[in-house]
Protein backbone atom coordinates (compact mmCIF):
# COMPACT_ATOMS: atom_id res chain seq x y z
CA UNK A 1 0.00 0.00 0.00
CA UNK A 2 2.92 2.51 0.64
CA UNK A 3 4.07 1.88 -2.83
CA UNK A 4 0.67 2.95 -4.11
CA UNK A 5 0.71 6.22 -2.18
CA UNK A 6 4.35 6.55 -2.99
CA UNK A 7 3.23 8.59 -7.06
CA UNK A 8 1.14 10.89 -5.08
CA UNK A 9 4.93 12.34 -3.95
CA UNK A 10 5.47 13.88 -7.96
CA UNK A 11 2.12 15.25 -7.89
CA UNK A 12 2.59 17.38 -4.50
CA UNK A 13 5.99 18.01 -5.16
CA UNK A 14 4.88 19.98 -8.18
CA UNK A 15 1.66 21.60 -6.43
CA UNK A 16 4.44 23.08 -4.06
CA UNK A 17 6.22 24.64 -7.02
CA UNK A 18 3.99 26.08 -8.95
CA UNK A 19 1.81 29.40 -7.22
CA UNK A 20 -1.87 29.48 -7.04
CA UNK A 21 -3.52 32.97 -6.84
CA UNK A 22 -7.38 32.68 -6.58
CA UNK A 23 -7.61 36.77 -7.20
CA UNK A 24 -5.36 36.65 -10.29
CA UNK A 25 -7.45 36.61 -13.81
CA UNK A 26 -5.36 36.75 -16.83
CA UNK A 27 -7.21 36.81 -20.24
CA UNK A 28 -9.01 33.38 -20.16
CA UNK A 29 -12.47 32.88 -21.62
CA UNK A 30 -14.99 29.72 -20.90
CA UNK A 31 -14.14 26.83 -22.66
CA UNK A 32 -15.88 23.43 -23.18
CA UNK A 33 -14.08 20.94 -20.94
CA UNK A 34 -13.12 18.43 -23.99
CA UNK A 35 -10.12 16.81 -22.44
CA UNK A 36 -10.97 16.52 -18.76
CA UNK A 37 -12.00 12.60 -18.33
CA UNK A 38 -10.60 12.86 -14.08
CA UNK A 39 -13.88 15.86 -14.26
CA UNK A 40 -16.67 13.16 -15.73
CA UNK A 41 -19.80 14.55 -13.99
CA UNK A 42 -18.35 16.81 -11.33
CA UNK A 43 -21.70 19.50 -12.15
CA UNK A 44 -20.24 21.65 -14.75
CA UNK A 45 -18.87 21.16 -18.48
CA UNK A 46 -17.05 24.38 -19.11
CA UNK A 47 -13.81 26.02 -17.51
CA UNK A 48 -11.63 28.58 -17.93
CA UNK A 49 -7.27 28.23 -18.48
CA UNK A 50 -4.79 29.00 -17.11
CA UNK A 51 -5.95 27.69 -13.53
CA UNK A 52 -4.90 28.47 -10.33
CA UNK A 53 -2.52 25.94 -10.82
CA UNK A 54 -0.96 28.29 -13.58
CA UNK A 55 -1.57 25.00 -16.43
CA UNK A 56 -2.82 26.31 -19.78
CA UNK A 57 -4.58 23.74 -21.63
CA UNK A 58 -6.61 20.88 -20.36
CA UNK A 59 -4.33 18.19 -21.13
CA UNK A 60 -1.78 19.53 -18.39
CA UNK A 61 -4.40 19.55 -16.48
CA UNK A 62 -5.76 16.13 -16.78
CA UNK A 63 -2.07 14.20 -16.86
CA UNK A 64 -1.73 15.50 -13.06
CA UNK A 65 -5.10 15.32 -12.50
CA UNK A 66 -4.90 11.26 -12.96
CA UNK A 67 -2.20 11.17 -10.26
CA UNK A 68 -4.58 11.58 -7.59
CA UNK A 69 -6.96 8.54 -9.02
CA UNK A 70 -5.15 6.30 -6.40
CA UNK A 71 -6.02 9.27 -3.56
CA UNK A 72 -10.01 8.89 -5.33
CA UNK A 73 -9.92 5.22 -4.77
CA UNK A 74 -8.74 5.05 -1.32
CA UNK A 75 -12.51 6.56 -0.74
CA UNK A 76 -11.17 9.26 1.74
CA UNK A 77 -13.57 11.99 0.77
CA UNK A 78 -17.13 11.89 -1.04
CA UNK A 79 -16.14 15.28 -2.50
CA UNK A 80 -12.10 14.65 -3.11
CA UNK A 81 -12.64 14.78 -7.47
CA UNK A 82 -15.44 17.98 -7.04
CA UNK A 83 -12.47 19.74 -4.94
CA UNK A 84 -9.23 18.68 -7.74
CA UNK A 85 -11.45 19.56 -10.42
CA UNK A 86 -12.54 23.47 -9.07
CA UNK A 87 -8.64 23.90 -8.39
CA UNK A 88 -7.79 22.24 -11.83
CA UNK A 89 -10.74 23.23 -14.30
CA UNK A 90 -12.30 25.90 -12.05
CA UNK A 91 -16.37 26.17 -12.84
CA UNK A 92 -16.51 28.83 -15.65
CA UNK A 93 -19.20 31.53 -15.94
CA UNK A 94 -18.98 34.38 -18.62
CA UNK A 95 -19.18 37.22 -15.93
CA UNK A 96 -16.85 36.20 -13.41
CA UNK A 97 -14.52 33.50 -15.89
CA UNK A 98 -12.43 31.49 -13.21
CA UNK A 99 -14.11 30.84 -10.08
CA UNK A 100 -12.14 29.14 -7.26
CA UNK A 101 -13.50 26.74 -4.84
CA UNK A 102 -14.99 27.60 -1.30
CA UNK A 103 -12.81 26.79 1.94
CA UNK A 104 -15.09 24.85 3.83
CA UNK A 105 -14.85 22.22 0.64
CA UNK A 106 -11.57 22.27 1.10
CA UNK A 107 -11.17 21.38 4.51
CA UNK A 108 -14.10 18.97 4.28
CA UNK A 109 -11.95 17.31 1.73
CA UNK A 110 -8.74 17.90 3.53
CA UNK A 111 -9.82 16.70 6.89
CA UNK A 112 -10.69 13.29 5.23
CA UNK A 113 -7.89 12.86 3.11
CA UNK A 114 -4.89 14.47 5.36
CA UNK A 115 -4.71 11.65 7.63
CA UNK A 116 -4.40 9.04 4.85
CA UNK A 117 -1.84 10.67 3.79
CA UNK A 118 -0.20 11.10 6.60
CA UNK A 119 -0.01 6.98 7.12
CA UNK A 120 2.70 7.41 4.99
CA UNK A 121 4.59 10.14 5.49
CA UNK A 122 3.02 12.39 3.37
CA UNK A 123 1.54 16.35 4.47
CA UNK A 124 -1.09 17.67 2.94
CA UNK A 125 0.25 20.18 -0.19
CA UNK A 126 0.48 23.53 1.14
CA UNK A 127 -0.35 25.21 -2.46
CA UNK A 128 -3.83 23.19 -1.89
CA UNK A 129 -4.42 25.00 1.41
CA UNK A 130 -7.68 26.10 2.53
CA UNK A 131 -6.15 29.81 3.19
CA UNK A 132 -6.02 30.03 -0.23
CA UNK A 133 -10.00 30.14 -1.14
CA UNK A 134 -12.48 32.25 0.00
CA UNK A 135 -15.01 31.41 2.69
CA UNK A 136 -18.70 30.10 1.66
CA UNK A 137 -21.23 32.85 0.44
CA UNK A 138 -18.70 34.76 -1.60
CA UNK A 139 -17.77 34.05 -5.32
CA UNK A 140 -16.83 30.04 -5.12
CA UNK A 141 -17.58 26.76 -5.94
CA UNK A 142 -18.88 24.46 -3.50
CA UNK A 143 -22.49 23.83 -1.39
CA UNK A 144 -22.61 24.78 2.01
CA UNK A 145 -21.28 22.47 4.94
CA UNK A 146 -24.24 21.04 5.30
CA UNK A 147 -24.87 19.72 2.52
CA UNK A 148 -20.86 18.67 2.03
CA UNK A 149 -21.95 15.34 2.82
CA UNK A 150 -24.51 14.92 0.02
CA UNK A 151 -22.13 14.91 -2.74
CA UNK A 152 -20.81 11.77 -4.11
CA UNK A 153 -17.97 10.60 -6.37
CA UNK A 154 -19.04 11.10 -10.12
CA UNK A 155 -19.74 7.88 -11.89
CA UNK A 156 -15.96 7.73 -14.12
CA UNK A 157 -14.16 4.82 -16.07
CA UNK A 158 -11.28 6.09 -14.13
CA UNK A 159 -11.93 5.50 -10.55
CA UNK A 160 -12.64 1.69 -9.43
CA UNK A 161 -15.64 2.87 -7.12
CA UNK A 162 -18.89 1.22 -8.08
CA UNK A 163 -22.45 2.48 -7.75
CA UNK A 164 -21.37 6.27 -7.47
CA UNK A 165 -23.47 8.60 -8.97
CA UNK A 166 -23.35 11.91 -10.59
CA UNK A 167 -24.82 15.10 -8.16
CA UNK A 168 -24.52 18.62 -8.85
CA UNK A 169 -22.47 20.89 -7.23
CA UNK A 170 -23.17 25.00 -7.83
CA UNK A 171 -21.49 28.06 -6.76
CA UNK A 172 -22.11 30.30 -4.52
CA UNK A 173 -22.34 34.20 -4.78
CA UNK A 174 -22.87 33.43 -8.27
CA UNK A 175 -26.32 33.91 -10.40
CA UNK A 176 -25.18 31.45 -13.22
CA UNK A 177 -26.38 32.69 -17.27
CA UNK A 178 -26.91 29.02 -17.72
CA UNK A 179 -27.41 26.42 -15.03
CA UNK A 180 -23.85 23.99 -14.85
CA UNK A 181 -24.82 20.91 -16.17
CA UNK A 182 -22.88 17.52 -15.95
CA UNK A 183 -19.78 16.42 -18.39
CA UNK A 184 -20.88 13.90 -20.63
CA UNK A 185 -18.26 11.85 -22.16
CA UNK A 186 -19.15 12.12 -25.29
CA UNK A 187 -17.83 15.91 -24.88
CA UNK A 188 -14.77 14.46 -24.40
CA UNK A 189 -12.31 12.86 -27.47
CA UNK A 190 -10.17 9.79 -26.65
CA UNK A 191 -6.59 10.03 -26.35
CA UNK A 192 -5.77 8.10 -29.51
CA UNK A 193 -7.61 10.24 -31.70
CA UNK A 194 -6.81 13.78 -29.65
CA UNK A 195 -4.95 16.43 -32.11
CA UNK A 196 -2.12 17.68 -30.38
CA UNK A 197 -1.09 20.62 -32.21
CA UNK A 198 -4.41 22.21 -31.44
CA UNK A 199 -3.38 25.53 -33.27
CA UNK A 200 -2.43 24.42 -36.63
CA UNK A 201 -5.73 22.31 -36.39
CA UNK A 202 -8.36 24.14 -34.34
CA UNK A 203 -10.68 23.41 -36.47
CA UNK A 204 -10.93 19.77 -36.74
CA UNK A 205 -13.86 18.15 -35.20
CA UNK A 206 -15.44 14.96 -34.65
CA UNK A 207 -18.76 14.02 -33.63
CA UNK A 208 -19.01 17.81 -32.18
CA UNK A 209 -16.00 17.66 -30.07
CA UNK A 210 -13.22 20.01 -31.18
CA UNK A 211 -9.89 18.65 -31.69
CA UNK A 212 -10.95 15.32 -32.52
CA UNK A 213 -9.98 13.39 -35.63
CA UNK A 214 -9.58 9.98 -36.87
CA UNK A 215 -6.27 9.04 -37.37
CA UNK A 216 -5.11 7.80 -41.23
CA UNK A 217 -5.57 4.13 -40.48
CA UNK A 218 -8.33 4.72 -38.11
CA UNK A 219 -11.02 2.76 -40.18
CA UNK A 220 -11.11 -0.31 -37.70
CA UNK A 221 -12.20 3.13 -35.34
CA UNK A 222 -15.21 3.80 -37.64
CA UNK A 223 -15.87 0.22 -39.21
CA UNK A 224 -16.99 -2.36 -37.32
CA UNK A 225 -15.77 -5.00 -40.53
CA UNK A 226 -12.01 -5.64 -40.40
CA UNK A 227 -8.84 -5.31 -42.98
CA UNK A 228 -10.75 -2.80 -44.42
CA UNK A 229 -7.54 -0.32 -44.97
CA UNK A 230 -7.02 -2.98 -47.76
CA UNK A 231 -9.42 -4.05 -48.89
CA UNK A 232 -11.77 -0.84 -49.77
CA UNK A 233 -9.03 0.46 -51.88
CA UNK A 234 -9.19 -2.86 -53.81
CA UNK A 235 -12.37 -2.80 -54.22
CA UNK A 236 -12.94 0.97 -55.40
CA UNK A 237 -9.69 -0.13 -58.34
CA UNK A 238 -11.01 -3.37 -59.64
CA UNK A 239 -14.52 -1.50 -60.87
CA UNK A 240 -12.54 1.83 -60.97
CA UNK A 241 -11.00 0.12 -63.37
CA UNK A 242 -13.29 -1.80 -65.12
CA UNK A 243 -15.49 1.27 -65.46
CA UNK A 244 -12.12 2.82 -67.54
CA UNK A 245 -12.84 1.01 -70.11
CA UNK A 246 -16.20 0.54 -70.54
CA UNK A 247 -16.30 4.75 -70.80
CA UNK A 248 -13.20 5.38 -72.98
CA UNK A 249 -14.71 2.88 -75.40
CA UNK A 250 -17.78 4.98 -74.91
CA UNK A 251 -16.34 7.95 -75.49
CA UNK A 252 -13.52 6.68 -78.75
CA UNK A 253 -16.61 5.24 -80.40
CA UNK A 254 -17.90 8.79 -80.82
CA UNK A 255 -14.19 10.22 -81.68
CA UNK A 256 -14.13 7.85 -84.20
CA UNK A 257 -17.65 8.11 -85.67
CA UNK A 258 -18.53 11.62 -84.54
CA UNK A 259 -20.94 11.83 -87.56
CA UNK A 260 -23.74 9.23 -85.81
CA UNK A 261 -24.32 10.90 -82.55
CA UNK A 262 -26.65 14.19 -83.01
CA UNK A 263 -28.51 15.74 -80.48
CA UNK A 264 -30.93 14.72 -78.05
CA UNK A 265 -28.16 11.37 -78.24
CA UNK A 266 -25.30 13.42 -77.73
CA UNK A 267 -25.19 14.31 -74.23
CA UNK A 268 -24.73 10.50 -73.27
CA UNK A 269 -20.85 10.61 -74.91
CA UNK A 270 -20.12 13.99 -72.09
CA UNK A 271 -21.94 12.21 -69.44
CA UNK A 272 -19.92 8.77 -70.11
CA UNK A 273 -16.36 11.32 -70.19
CA UNK A 274 -17.04 12.67 -67.06
CA UNK A 275 -17.57 9.27 -65.83
CA UNK A 276 -13.91 8.39 -67.43
CA UNK A 277 -12.55 11.08 -64.97
CA UNK A 278 -14.19 10.00 -62.23
CA UNK A 279 -12.51 6.84 -62.47
CA UNK A 280 -9.03 8.01 -63.10
CA UNK A 281 -9.56 9.92 -60.17
CA UNK A 282 -10.68 6.71 -57.86
CA UNK A 283 -8.24 4.45 -59.35
CA UNK A 284 -4.95 7.27 -58.66
CA UNK A 285 -6.60 7.38 -54.85
CA UNK A 286 -6.79 3.66 -54.42
CA UNK A 287 -3.42 3.28 -55.89
CA UNK A 288 -1.74 5.24 -53.97
CA UNK A 289 -3.92 3.85 -50.28
CA UNK A 290 -2.48 0.33 -51.25
CA UNK A 291 1.02 1.61 -51.55
CA UNK A 292 2.55 4.81 -50.18
CA UNK A 293 0.22 6.42 -48.26
CA UNK A 294 -3.09 8.04 -49.01
CA UNK A 295 -4.27 11.42 -50.19
CA UNK A 296 -6.48 11.70 -47.72
CA UNK A 297 -4.40 11.45 -44.91
CA UNK A 298 -2.97 14.88 -43.95
CA UNK A 299 0.60 14.99 -44.59
CA UNK A 300 1.39 17.13 -40.90
CA UNK A 301 2.34 15.71 -37.70
CA UNK A 302 -1.41 16.59 -36.18
CA UNK A 303 -1.07 12.91 -33.80
CA UNK A 304 2.40 13.93 -32.87
CA UNK A 305 3.25 13.41 -28.80
CA UNK A 306 -0.04 11.78 -29.17
CA UNK A 307 -0.84 7.77 -29.32
CA UNK A 308 0.65 5.69 -31.99
CA UNK A 309 -1.67 4.48 -34.87
CA UNK A 310 -0.89 2.64 -37.49
CA UNK A 311 1.55 3.38 -39.84
CA UNK A 312 1.04 6.22 -40.62
CA UNK A 313 0.61 7.31 -37.31
CA UNK A 314 1.47 10.99 -36.98
CA UNK A 315 -1.38 11.92 -39.53
CA UNK A 316 -4.76 12.68 -39.43
CA UNK A 317 -7.88 11.82 -42.33
CA UNK A 318 -8.27 15.15 -43.87
CA UNK A 319 -10.88 17.24 -42.89
CA UNK A 320 -10.79 21.18 -43.88
CA UNK A 321 -9.16 22.86 -46.74
CA UNK A 322 -5.91 24.76 -45.60
CA UNK A 323 -6.47 27.87 -45.61
CA UNK A 324 -2.69 28.92 -45.86
CA UNK A 325 -0.66 29.19 -48.98
CA UNK A 326 2.04 26.72 -47.49
CA UNK A 327 -0.54 24.29 -46.41
CA UNK A 328 -2.69 24.39 -49.92
CA UNK A 329 0.58 23.16 -51.73
CA UNK A 330 1.05 20.34 -49.07
CA UNK A 331 -2.79 19.42 -50.07
CA UNK A 332 -2.56 20.05 -53.74
CA UNK A 333 -2.88 16.56 -54.48
CA UNK A 334 -5.71 16.19 -51.95
CA UNK A 335 -7.31 19.24 -54.04
CA UNK A 336 -6.71 18.08 -57.30
CA UNK A 337 -8.13 14.55 -56.77
CA UNK A 338 -11.68 16.30 -55.34
CA UNK A 339 -11.36 18.68 -58.19
CA UNK A 340 -11.49 15.56 -60.59
CA UNK A 341 -14.32 13.78 -58.93
CA UNK A 342 -16.85 16.09 -57.45
CA UNK A 343 -16.41 18.35 -60.86
CA UNK A 344 -17.39 15.53 -63.44
CA UNK A 345 -19.81 13.71 -60.76
CA UNK A 346 -21.97 17.48 -60.43
CA UNK A 347 -21.46 18.02 -64.15
CA UNK A 348 -22.29 14.05 -65.48
CA UNK A 349 -25.81 14.67 -63.19
CA UNK A 350 -26.35 17.85 -64.96
CA UNK A 351 -25.87 16.33 -68.51
CA UNK A 352 -28.36 13.86 -67.72
CA UNK A 353 -31.14 16.72 -67.44
CA UNK A 354 -29.46 18.02 -70.59
CA UNK A 355 -30.26 14.36 -72.35
CA UNK A 356 -33.57 14.35 -71.02
CA UNK A 357 -34.22 17.92 -71.95
CA UNK A 358 -33.48 17.55 -75.39
CA UNK A 359 -35.18 14.20 -75.56
CA UNK A 360 -38.46 16.15 -73.97
CA UNK A 361 -37.95 19.16 -76.91
CA UNK A 362 -37.63 16.12 -79.09
CA UNK A 363 -40.67 13.76 -78.31
CA UNK A 364 -43.15 16.35 -76.50
CA UNK A 365 -42.47 19.51 -78.18
CA UNK A 366 -41.70 17.28 -81.74
CA UNK A 367 -38.77 19.57 -82.17
CA UNK A 368 -36.61 18.17 -85.22
CA UNK A 369 -33.28 17.58 -85.10
CA UNK A 370 -31.99 20.64 -86.30
CA UNK A 371 -33.93 22.73 -83.65
CA UNK A 372 -32.51 20.92 -81.06
CA UNK A 373 -28.93 20.96 -81.66
CA UNK A 374 -29.61 24.83 -82.41
CA UNK A 375 -28.79 25.71 -78.46
CA UNK A 376 -25.87 23.25 -78.36
CA UNK A 377 -23.77 26.56 -77.09
CA UNK A 378 -26.58 26.83 -73.99
CA UNK A 379 -26.34 23.42 -73.43
CA UNK A 380 -23.19 23.52 -72.83
CA UNK A 381 -22.91 26.77 -70.62
CA UNK A 382 -25.52 25.41 -68.01
CA UNK A 383 -24.09 22.05 -68.25
CA UNK A 384 -20.24 23.16 -67.54
CA UNK A 385 -20.81 26.30 -65.73
CA UNK A 386 -23.18 25.21 -62.87
CA UNK A 387 -20.90 22.35 -61.52
CA UNK A 388 -18.60 25.41 -61.19
CA UNK A 389 -20.48 27.50 -59.06
CA UNK A 390 -20.77 24.14 -56.56
CA UNK A 391 -17.35 23.75 -56.86
CA UNK A 392 -16.58 27.53 -56.10
CA UNK A 393 -19.05 26.96 -53.02
CA UNK A 394 -16.69 24.26 -51.25
CA UNK A 395 -13.49 25.79 -52.30
CA UNK A 396 -14.77 29.37 -50.48
CA UNK A 397 -16.08 27.09 -47.61
CA UNK A 398 -12.96 25.12 -47.10
CA UNK A 399 -15.31 21.66 -47.00
CA UNK A 400 -12.97 19.54 -48.78
CA UNK A 401 -12.14 16.54 -46.67
CA UNK A 402 -10.45 13.07 -46.93
CA UNK A 403 -12.13 10.00 -48.05
CA UNK A 404 -10.37 7.39 -45.94
CA UNK A 405 -11.90 4.13 -47.64
CA UNK A 406 -11.28 5.28 -51.18
CA UNK A 407 -7.93 7.20 -50.39
CA UNK A 408 -8.98 10.59 -52.10
CA UNK A 409 -10.72 13.36 -51.20
CA UNK A 410 -14.28 14.85 -51.41
CA UNK A 411 -16.94 16.80 -49.55
CA UNK A 412 -19.22 15.58 -46.74
CA UNK A 413 -16.54 12.75 -45.42
CA UNK A 414 -16.49 14.39 -42.11
CA UNK A 415 -19.27 17.17 -42.01
CA UNK A 416 -23.01 15.52 -42.45
CA UNK A 417 -23.94 18.90 -43.03
CA UNK A 418 -21.92 19.63 -46.28
CA UNK A 419 -22.82 16.30 -47.75
CA UNK A 420 -26.59 17.08 -47.31
CA UNK A 421 -26.45 20.34 -48.96
CA UNK A 422 -23.55 20.22 -51.47
CA UNK A 423 -23.64 16.21 -52.35
CA UNK A 424 -27.09 15.20 -51.69
CA UNK A 425 -29.82 17.65 -52.64
CA UNK A 426 -28.01 18.90 -55.89
CA UNK A 427 -27.93 15.27 -57.09
CA UNK A 428 -31.43 14.54 -56.10
CA UNK A 429 -32.65 17.53 -58.00
CA UNK A 430 -31.14 16.78 -61.12
CA UNK A 431 -31.80 13.05 -61.06
CA UNK A 432 -36.08 14.39 -60.15
CA UNK A 433 -35.69 17.46 -62.96
CA UNK A 434 -34.21 14.81 -65.51
CA UNK A 435 -36.89 11.84 -64.77
CA UNK A 436 -39.62 14.21 -65.29
CA UNK A 437 -38.55 15.01 -68.05
CA UNK A 438 -37.50 11.39 -69.15
CA UNK A 439 -40.97 10.01 -68.55
CA UNK A 440 -43.11 12.92 -70.37
CA UNK A 441 -40.61 12.51 -73.40
CA UNK A 442 -41.26 8.42 -73.02
CA UNK A 443 -45.04 8.80 -73.09
CA UNK A 444 -44.80 11.08 -76.06
CA UNK A 445 -43.01 8.58 -77.98
CA UNK A 446 -45.15 6.11 -76.64
CA UNK A 447 -48.14 7.85 -78.31
CA UNK A 448 -46.22 8.38 -81.91
CA UNK A 449 -45.84 4.60 -81.82
CA UNK A 450 -49.84 3.84 -81.79
CA UNK A 451 -49.98 6.20 -84.68
CA UNK A 452 -47.34 4.94 -86.80
CA UNK A 453 -49.22 1.59 -85.93
CA UNK A 454 -50.17 1.25 -90.03
CA UNK A 455 -46.47 1.87 -90.73
CA UNK A 456 -44.79 -1.55 -89.34
CA UNK A 457 -41.15 -0.41 -90.93
CA UNK A 458 -41.31 3.24 -88.88
CA UNK A 459 -43.17 1.55 -85.91
CA UNK A 460 -40.37 -0.94 -85.47
CA UNK A 461 -37.64 1.82 -85.66
CA UNK A 462 -39.07 3.62 -83.25
CA UNK A 463 -39.88 0.84 -80.49
CA UNK A 464 -36.38 -0.10 -80.68
CA UNK A 465 -35.66 3.11 -79.65
CA UNK A 466 -38.18 3.17 -76.83
CA UNK A 467 -36.35 -0.11 -75.56
CA UNK A 468 -33.17 1.50 -76.01
CA UNK A 469 -34.23 5.07 -73.97
CA UNK A 470 -35.99 3.02 -71.32
CA UNK A 471 -32.61 1.05 -70.77
CA UNK A 472 -30.40 3.95 -70.81
CA UNK A 473 -32.42 5.61 -67.97
CA UNK A 474 -32.86 2.37 -65.82
CA UNK A 475 -28.83 2.27 -66.06
CA UNK A 476 -28.80 5.87 -65.06
CA UNK A 477 -31.50 6.04 -62.58
CA UNK A 478 -31.66 2.98 -60.59
CA UNK A 479 -28.33 3.01 -59.22
CA UNK A 480 -28.03 6.92 -58.44
CA UNK A 481 -31.55 6.02 -56.22
CA UNK A 482 -29.57 3.83 -54.81
CA UNK A 483 -26.37 6.12 -53.79
CA UNK A 484 -29.29 8.65 -53.09
CA UNK A 485 -30.73 6.05 -50.25
CA UNK A 486 -27.11 5.49 -49.09
CA UNK A 487 -26.55 8.92 -48.56
CA UNK A 488 -29.37 9.39 -46.57
CA UNK A 489 -28.52 6.36 -44.54
CA UNK A 490 -25.20 8.12 -43.77
CA UNK A 491 -26.77 11.60 -42.93
CA UNK A 492 -29.13 10.10 -40.87
CA UNK A 493 -26.79 7.87 -38.50
CA UNK A 494 -23.43 9.40 -39.04
CA UNK A 495 -23.88 11.41 -35.40
CA UNK A 496 -24.36 7.93 -33.73
CA UNK A 497 -21.49 6.41 -35.30
CA UNK A 498 -19.13 9.11 -34.16
CA UNK A 499 -20.97 9.08 -30.78
CA UNK A 500 -20.34 5.29 -30.66
CA UNK A 501 -16.53 6.03 -31.73
CA UNK A 502 -16.35 8.35 -29.22
CA UNK A 503 -17.78 7.00 -26.13
CA UNK A 504 -16.23 3.30 -27.26
CA UNK A 505 -19.39 1.99 -27.34
CA UNK A 506 -20.42 -1.41 -28.42
CA UNK A 507 -23.50 0.91 -30.73
CA UNK A 508 -24.25 0.14 -34.24
CA UNK A 509 -21.32 1.10 -36.56
CA UNK A 510 -21.57 1.95 -40.27
CA UNK A 511 -22.28 -0.99 -42.61
CA UNK A 512 -18.82 -1.87 -44.42
CA UNK A 513 -20.66 -2.95 -47.48
CA UNK A 514 -22.94 -0.37 -47.45
CA UNK A 515 -19.90 2.06 -48.18
CA UNK A 516 -18.44 -0.22 -50.70
CA UNK A 517 -21.83 -0.20 -52.12
CA UNK A 518 -22.16 3.63 -52.58
CA UNK A 519 -18.77 3.35 -54.72
CA UNK A 520 -20.13 0.48 -56.77
CA UNK A 521 -23.07 2.79 -57.31
CA UNK A 522 -21.08 5.57 -58.43
CA UNK A 523 -19.14 3.44 -61.35
CA UNK A 524 -22.13 1.38 -62.47
CA UNK A 525 -23.59 4.66 -63.73
CA UNK A 526 -20.38 4.97 -65.96
CA UNK A 527 -20.52 1.47 -66.96
CA UNK A 528 -23.94 1.60 -67.95
CA UNK A 529 -23.61 4.52 -70.14
CA UNK A 530 -22.08 1.97 -72.79
CA UNK A 531 -25.55 0.65 -73.18
CA UNK A 532 -26.43 3.41 -75.81
CA UNK A 533 -24.04 2.92 -78.17
CA UNK A 534 -23.97 -1.48 -78.02
CA UNK A 535 -25.36 -1.74 -81.10
CA UNK A 536 -24.62 -3.04 -85.13
CA UNK A 537 -23.26 0.17 -85.99
CA UNK A 538 -20.91 0.76 -83.24
CA UNK A 539 -19.56 -2.22 -83.87
CA UNK A 540 -19.21 -1.72 -88.08
CA UNK A 541 -17.65 1.62 -86.98
CA UNK A 542 -14.75 -0.40 -84.88
CA UNK A 543 -14.41 -2.48 -87.93
CA UNK A 544 -14.13 0.32 -90.52
CA UNK A 545 -11.65 2.43 -88.42
CA UNK A 546 -9.52 -1.07 -88.08
CA UNK A 547 -9.55 -1.59 -91.62
CA UNK A 548 -8.72 1.45 -92.41
CA UNK A 549 -5.81 1.88 -90.45
CA UNK A 550 -4.58 -1.74 -91.60
CA UNK A 551 -4.84 0.11 -95.35
CA UNK A 552 -3.65 3.03 -94.38
CA UNK A 553 -0.52 1.18 -93.29
CA UNK A 554 -0.50 -0.83 -96.69
CA UNK A 555 -0.68 1.91 -99.22
CA UNK A 556 2.23 3.22 -97.15
CA UNK A 557 4.67 0.34 -97.96
CA UNK A 558 3.30 -0.03 -101.31
CA UNK A 559 4.22 3.19 -102.07
CA UNK A 560 7.34 4.07 -100.13
CA UNK A 561 10.26 4.04 -102.42
CA UNK A 562 12.91 1.81 -102.44
CA UNK A 563 16.59 2.41 -101.64
CA UNK A 564 17.19 1.84 -105.27
CA UNK A 565 14.96 3.91 -106.86
CA UNK A 566 15.87 7.01 -104.41
CA UNK A 567 19.57 6.58 -105.28
CA UNK A 568 18.53 6.99 -109.38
Amino acid sequence: MRFVFLSLLCSFAVAQILPVDPNTTPDVSCELMTNLSFCYGVGYNKSSFPNFRMQTTQVDANTELKQFVILVNSGCSNAIVHYLCSVYAPYCEPKYLKIPPCANLCVYVRDSCAPKLQQFGVAWPPQLACENWPAYGSVCFGPSTSGLANITIPRNPLFNLPNTTSEPVTATGVRPTSSPSAVNASNVCPSDMTIQKKNQYSEYTFGGVSGCAVPCSGNSYYFSAAGTDSSAPAFVLVFAITCLLFTFFTVATYLIDRRRFHYPERPIIFLSGCYLFISIAYIVGAVSKLTHGSFACDSADAFKSGATVGPNNEAAVFQRQPSTSADVYKQASCIILFLLVYYPHMAAAVWWVMLTLTWFLAAFLKWGEEAVERFWVLYHIVAWSVPAIQVVIVLALRLVDGDQLAGLCYVGNQNVVALATLVFLPLLVYLVVGVVFWIIGFVALINIREHLSRDPPKARKLCRLVMRIGVYAACYTLPNAVLLLLLVYEIVQRRKWESAVIQKQDAPLPNFPAFLLKYLMIFTVGIGSTSWIMTQKTFAAWHKFFASCVCRRKVENDYEPSKSQTAV
